[in-house]
């Protein structure tokens, strides 16, 4: 009963076959019966009875129904199930469509048998008598009704713009330069005049009001005025529902609408929604508004990278982007756009080169289209240094930082919420290069202007004493560093509720430095809680999740639990979290430095400088733009040299380790210590006592000072040396 006409004659299976199955089931839905069963001979029938006639054959159902149906319910049905597949919908999305246009009174694609239809029909079986009147019949009528056809559009299209363009007149003629005494004229006052004029025209053609409503939905939008412009928004779309409204202006005010919805992260499901209708609709158009599909694109895009689906972003923006650029109208905002969200959900695949190719292109058509000095260069400069950050390439970061910062500074100035946002990035790229003495006091004057700027949001407030408190750690001031992440996170569970996605982070710095202060047992736990966090946000292959592990792993080795440590840390050496990576990414050294310290502790030397080695290849690969990261593994290979008996290798290991790490590191911070200790042990190992002791006066009143259990493992190895 569900099998199309072609399944029985041994035709093609296409799309088309499914869009007749789909037919069957809204046909039983309207009818309470199958087209097959509606006939009275069912075996030959091809043509089914349209539902509302079926309905006269089924006892019990009434005559409102039978009304309800006629029209466009059965033309809707019977194209489904037309005879002929190339008569059927294109696909199930064009069905669902129809319905969609019929729930919202608007017209339907569908039609009905049209006398042409029929005629084409009948020729089709006449064809040796009738073909040649049959195509000069055609030529005829097609070329009558597009000529009409296109007189009508272009008229409408003509009416439409004479009374934007009258709108946007008299707005600027009711913004009285008698009141402005020779002031300049506001942006926000031209559109508060916009609107109030919008509200006093009830009587306008909805088309021309959809589109009025969608320009300075836009406009408000841009001046950051969201409630004004999500009224005018909703306006256009509730006025772009009329029937006579043509289906272009319809898709602008879908697209105002889901721009809006797109800034909002609680909205993205209804912005994927409006901007996948307005897709259908300009794809659906005789005459391709290119602009517009590449908003369209950018919005799902940005959706799609924004909910974590980054390879379905970058699947669609790769099959997108070659169509648009071709286009003589392509080169848009939109479209540059697209190309930064390509990099971005590239940069997010762990492609940085190719990511960092495609962010290029749409900055430089940024930059072409308003100049290098604009926000919207900055726009793409931004998303260039978070992809560099995320590559690890720290220093190129900061120049790029550096370009954004002052382009903010000299278009906004410098208490603008950008500008003071360009500056925490900044900031970030100094710290990462391990400048945290420099960082620190511009972070704390950030923190308290951000506090008093009533741009910032209550998570920006709870990153600014996040991103303190890991200077506090970095500087080895550790009570400190957990009264400010514990403010932090108390600061972002008031504004979005205990365990939500920005956690994660801030409970890991918190972990940190309990685990710097000693408080092992504590630091576990916070850890396992930030990894159950981001398990529920995201796969286990996440990088996040893959750096929480890997200090589960740390910790564990810290605790003793040696055998735990190789298990956790061996098992994320196989995921695909660190399979997938590129060369360059700095989470590989570091899983396999702390790996081969924890196969040395468990007393297996040879994997230990084995696993040690292979960290060093990566990390001399990665931390050339990231000395300071060289650390960890360079400390990790001299342990497994020293654990050999290769006190001549483990030594220069080991003074390259002090100098990435102290500075920042103060004299008295584990991270110094431990090295300071190891390397007394290689001078002993070399017969240099005199040397070894001098290190060891310098060293020892530290060690006694640190109430730290890690401080006392470390005083008890500098004893057995």
């Amino acid at each position: 009963d569900y099998a199309a006409p072609e399944q029985f004659s041994g035709g093609a299976i296409t799309t088309a076959t499914d869009v007749y199955a789909l037919g069957v089931v809204l046909y039983e839905l309207l009818a309470d019966v199958r087209p097959r069963r509606a006939q009275a001979d069912p075996t030959h029938a091809t043509e089914p009875l349209p539902p509302s006639a079926a309905i006269d054959r089924v006892a019990g159902n009434a005559q409102a129904r039978r009304r309800a149906l006629r029209g466009d319910l059965d033309r809707i049905a019977l194209k489904a199930l037309a005879a002929e597949p190339q008569q059927r919908y294109s696909s199930a999305e064009a069905l669902a469509s129809d319905i969609g246009r019929y729930l919202g009174g608007r017209p339907i694609m569908a039609r009905g048998d049209s006398a042409w239809y029929r005629f084409r029909k009948y020729a089709r079986r006449n064809r040796y008598v009738l073909a040649a009147a049959t195509i000069a019949f055609a030529v005829c009528l097609a070329a009558t009704f597009v000529s009409l056809h296109q007189a009508n559009v272009a008229r409408e299209q003509a009416q439409r713009a004479t009374a934007v363009r009258e709108f946007l007149v008299n707005v600027f003629d009711n913004a009285n330069p008698d009141e402005n005494r020779g002031k300049p004229i506001a942006a926000h006052q031209l559109l508060d005049t916009g609107a109030k004029e919008l509200a006093r025209r009830p009587g306008t053609a909805p088309a021309i009001e959809a589109d009025v409503a969608s320009l300075l939905a836009r406009l408000y939008q841009d001046i950051g005025d969201s409630p004004r412009a999500n009224d005018l928004a909703n306006r256009a779309l509730a006025q772009s529902e009329n029937a006579r409204v043509p289906d272009e202006v319809r898709s602008r005010a879908l697209l105002a609408a889901a721009a809006l919805e797109a800034e909002n992260k609680n909205s993205y499901d209804h912005a994927l929604a409006h901007a996948r209708e307005a897709t259908a609709l300009l794809d659906g158009a005789a005459q391709k508004d290119w602009k517009s599909i590449a908003e369209a694109h950018r919005i799902i895009a940005l959706c799609l990278i924004e909910t974590g689906k980054y390879a379905d972003a970058a699947a669609l923006l790769r099959k997108a982007l070659p169509v648009q650029i071709v286009q003589p109208t392509a080169r848009s905002e939109a479209l540059a756009d697209e190309y930064v969200l390509l990099g971005r959900a590239l940069e997010n695949l762990g492609h940085f080169d190719e990511g960092e190719v495609s962010v290029n292109a749409g900055a430089t058509m940024l930059g072409e289209m308003f100049g290098k000095d604009s926000n919207r260069y900055a726009y793409a400069l931004n998303q260039l240094g978070m992809l560099l950050d995320d590559k690890g390439d720290y220093a190129r970061a900061e120049q790029t930082y550096r370009q954004v910062l002052k382009i903010h500074r000299g278009t906004l100035g410098p208490d603008h919420h950008n500008t003071l946002t360009a500056e925490y990035n900044l900031l970030g790229d100094i710290e990462a290069q391990g400048h945290y003495a420099q960082a620190l006091p511009q972070r704390l004057a950030l923190l308290e202007r951000r506090k008093s700027s009533a741009e910032t949001t209550p998570i920006e407030k709870a990153q600014d004493h996040d991103a303190v408190a890991i200077d506090y750690r970095e500087l080895g001031r550790f009570d400190e560093a957990v009264a400010m992440s514990r403010q932090a996170i108390s600061l972002l569970d008031a504004s979005q509720g205990p365990g939500s996605s920005y956690s994660a982070g801030m409970l890991r710095h918190l972990g940190l430095a309990l685990a710097m202060q000693g408080h092992y047992a504590q630091a576990e736990t916070v850890f396992r809680n930030a990894l159950a966090i981001k398990l529920k946000y995201g796969p286990a292959t996440s990088l996040g999740a893959c750096g929480l592990r890997n200090d589960i792993g740390e910790i564990l080795r810290e605790q003793g639990r040696s055998g735990e440590a190789i298990e956790q840390l061996q098992a994320l050496t196989r995921d695909a979290c660190l399979i997938g990576l590129t060369e360059t990414d700095p989470w590989r050294p570091k899983v396999l430095a702390n790996l081969s310290q924890a196969q040395l502790d468990a007393g297996d030397a040879a994997s230990a400088n084995s696993t040690a080695d292979l960290a060093m290849r990566y990390a001399r690969k990665v931390f050339s733009y990231h000395y300071y990261g060289l650390g960890l593994p360079l400390f990790a290979q001299a342990r497994a040299r020293l654990a050999v008996g290769k006190s001549a290798e483990a030594e220069p290991l080991l003074r390259e380790a002090l100098a990435v790490r102290s500075p920042p590191h103060p004299a008295n911070d584990p991270r110094v210590l431990e090295v300071k200790v190891a390397l007394v042990n290689a001078l002993v190992a070399q017969n240099r006592n005199d040397e070894a002791q001098t290190l060891r006066r310098e060293i020892e009143p530290l060690l006694k000072a640190s109430s730290s259990p890690y401080a006392a493992d470390l005083l008890a190895r500098l004893a057995a040396h």
